[in-house]
């Protein structure tokens, strides 16, 4: 990690700490808020499922869900997130644990690659929060998110870092439906859907970059930044012009 990337490492740990990360973008203020109790009553009940059923691509009139493949998500009470690699302390997470980790709420537009958009508000934690727990190496940049249903990306370190990421377990004020990455997702608001890795099981800290699953097999960039051209909302189902290329989408 750079001299500047562990400034910036510094300054989020301290702030997450201090329970008052606060950031804008376009006029949006990240609140930081109490996390979720694990031993308050029924913290898991908000999730309604049917155990065993797969999830799949669909389209929706008002939020489409995409992965990589038709899969059984795993139920929270029984998900780990195995984080590994470069770090001097490996660990696995349950979901009762991740939400011991200092709580953020955004709202955000997630932009797909095939013309199609939805915000929503999400909540969850930032990534310095459990970098200060595992502790990665000098030779840390990388890190490669492994998912449920196999697929898998890769982000820096530095993105990761940035304002208004967001690992995210909570939807709309609700702990994330299957459809939508439970139990935990991905959210950078300026990239592309596919970069946003759902239902993640597993983060290994890596030395380089490497590509995602969909830069591996088709026309898709590795950085994954949203470029200029068009998208639909789903609210509206309007055509919107974008401007110019990697930026958070804020109508």
């Amino acid at each position: 990690m750079s001299r500047m990337n562990r400034r910036r490492f510094l300054e989020l740990t301290m702030a997450g700490a201090m329970g008052t990360v606060l950031a804008a973008c376009a006029g949006q203020e990240r609140q930081v808020t109490p996390s979720p109790s694990p031993s308050a009553a029924g913290p898991l009940a908000a999730v309604t499922r049917v155990r065993g059923k797969s999830v799949q691509n669909e389209n929706r009139r008002d939020r489409n869900v995409r992965y990589f493949q038709r899969f059984v998500p795993p139920a929270p009470e029984e998900w780990q997130l195995a984080v590994s690699g470069l770090v001097s302390k490996p660990l696995t997470l349950t979901f009762a644990d991740m939400q011991q980790l200092p709580a953020v709420e955004q709202v955000s537009r997630m932009k797909c690659v095939e013309c199609w958009s939805f915000k929503a508000r999400w909540g969850g934690f930032v990534a310095a929060s459990l970098l200060e727990q595992v502790r990665p190496y000098p030779t840390a940049t990388h890190v490669r998110l492994q998912c449920g249903d196999a697929y898998w990306e890769v982000h820096s370190l530095e993105d990761l870092l940035r304002d208004r990421v967001v690992f995210a377990y909570r939807m709309d004020g609700e702990f994330l439906a299957d459809e939508y990455g439970s139990p935990l997702r991905l959210i950078v608001p300026w990239k592309y859907g596919y970069k946003g890795a759902k239902c993640i099981t597993a983060m290994n800290f890596v030395d380089s970059m490497g590509p995602g699953y969909w830069s591996t097999v088709g026309p898709y960039s590795i950085s994954g930044d949203i470029e200029e051209g068009y998208d639909h909302p789903q609210e509206t189902n309007e055509l919107v012009r974008i401007e110019q290329g990697g930026v958070e989408l804020t109508y």
